[in-house]
């Protein structure tokens, strides 16, 4: 965490699906601009002393066709199956992949963002994201009991956030990325829902929680359910 003083405060990707480009927000202020067709997304593992973490890595390869010359990380990994980041990498392909009719399914698995888009991340938002979970009214215990773990982090997070730049977009990639005005998959942080930290801390009321699931796993279903329908149950992931 130490390391990250000084430098961005995250590193955002864009995936245009209207040029079919993808931009990647480098350290420095640097931009990679790759076109979709020509990454190779694999499942990247990393072997830990008691677990192996997953993630999602496109690369980008030379004339050769083996050598990798770029390697883009997703923003996601987990200690679990690997399976588990399937519907993670589905979202994004579908978005750059699939027809337009797919994408008001896609806003609606959405339930909230960070808002670090225009602003640091305060201190009271970094814990809550420290503490947040997607398993439940049992996740409820397990946080409680790293609390305070997450409690003493969160202030290191603050302070080196505090030292952090706001990344900025060249005017270029604004200009090639602006949305369209009605666009379905235009979704950040003025769109979340009041009381966000509910949400991600499970601590929503039972109604709240009963339409919140079934807007998502509405919206879920029917992509599968389009997806299955059109490709018979093969298999989209390089």
């Amino acid at each position: 965490m130490v390391s990250e003083i000084f430098f961005s405060t995250y590193y955002p990707i864009r995936f245009n699906r209207k040029n079919r480009m993808v931009y990647v927000y480098q350290s420095g202020g640097t931009v990679l601009s790759v076109p979709w067709d020509e990454l190779k997304f694999v499942l990247h593992p990393t072997k830990g002393r008691l677990s192996t973490q997953w993630t999602i890595v496109g690369c980008l390869t030379g004339d050769d066709g083996d050598t990798v010359t770029e390697c883009i990380p997703l923003p996601i990994n987990l200690e679990s199956d690997p399976d588990v980041l399937t519907m993670y990498w589905e979202f994004i392909r579908c978005y750059m992949e699939e027809g337009d009719e797919y994408l008001p399914d896609l806003a609606d698995s959405i339930a909230w963002c960070p808002p670090v888009e225009k602003q640091k991340e305060g201190w009271l938002f970094g814990l809550f994201y420290l503490s947040k979970q997607w398993f439940g009214r049992l996740g409820l215990l397990v946080n409680a009991l790293q609390l305070p773990v997450f409690f003493v982090i969160s202030f290191p997070r603050w302070l080196v956030m505090l030292t952090c730049k706001i990344p900025e977009w060249p005017a270029e990639v604004v200009a090639a990325c602006q949305p369209a005005e009605n666009d379905p998959v235009n979704k950040g942080a003025e769109h979340n829902p009041p009381q966000v930290w509910r949400p991600m801390l499970g601590l929503q009321g039972k109604e709240r929680y009963a339409r919140t699931f079934a807007k998502e796993r509405g919206a879920m279903d029917r992509v599968v359910a389009r997806l299955k329908a059109k490709y018979d149950g093969q298999n989209h992931a390089d």
